[in-house]
């Protein structure tokens, strides 16, 4: 029945964990820390027909798949194939010292994630047939009149991110009543990347200037 087909999904997930704490004397204990995640998924499905099979002149990308929506008829939407590949990596480490009515904490850490993701939503070519024209949906699709018709290009991200904090803390005790605690803490912002340089580009400087890309007319400056 080629108005059942459909997708299915497949999904993939990994972590990894390890941990080491060491006790360098009673009063000075680090705690180390290593952590990776993976995950991967996308739409699978048998192979349909695509557009150009059935006659229409179209560009094709080579996908098995189409969308058509027929009003007071049927609706078939079989997606293409899509892909995403997410992995995060981090490595954090903190030491604790007590000296007297001190405890003086100092760490930091780093991580680094990235996203690679492919969707052809909008390669396969999606119409729309209405009966606007015949007052039949079905009429309408037998003699070919679609009443929208929308295609794109391929969605292909390869996002990229980071980031490093550090700090230090101190917990005095002044009595048995009243403790103060203060420190500083670090964190360098980094801005989201497509690696190809598409898609997703933010530049600080263009954002205090003013500037704007000359692609995209409503884009904000930056």
């Amino acid at each position: 029945n080629l108005l059942s087909a459909g997708n299915g999904d497949d999904g993939l997930t990994q972590a990894f964990t390890l941990g080491d704490t060491y006790l360098f004397g009673t009063n000075i204990v680090n705690s180390l820390r290593l952590t990776a995640n993976r995950w991967v998924g996308g739409r699978i499905g048998t192979g349909f027909n695509s557009w150009p099979e059935l006659g229409v002149k179209m560009y094709d990308y080579g996908g098995k798949a189409l969308s058509a929506t027929i009003t007071g008829g049927f609706t078939v939407n079989r997606a293409g194939i899509g892909s995403s590949k997410v992995g995060f990596f981090v490595i954090s480490d903190d030491l604790s010292v007590v000296r007297g009515n001190h405890q003086v904490a100092v760490g930091g850490q780093a991580s680094a994630w990235r996203s690679n993701s492919y969707s052809d939503h909008y390669t396969i070519g999606r119409a729309t047939f209405t009966g606007q024209k015949t007052g039949q949906g079905m009429a309408v699709f037998l003699i070919g009149s679609v009443f929208a018709w929308t295609m794109g290009t391929p969605a292909v991200q390869n996002k990229r991110d980071k980031y490093i904090g550090a700090y230090v803390n101190d917990a005095w005790k002044l009595n048995q009543r009243l403790t103060l605690n203060y420190g500083l803490r670090w964190e360098p912002y980094y801005a989201q990347y497509n690696q190809d340089g598409g898609a997703i580009h933010y530049d600080h400087d263009a954002l205090v200037k003013g500037i704007k890309t000359s692609q995209f007319k409503n884009a904000p400056p930056g």
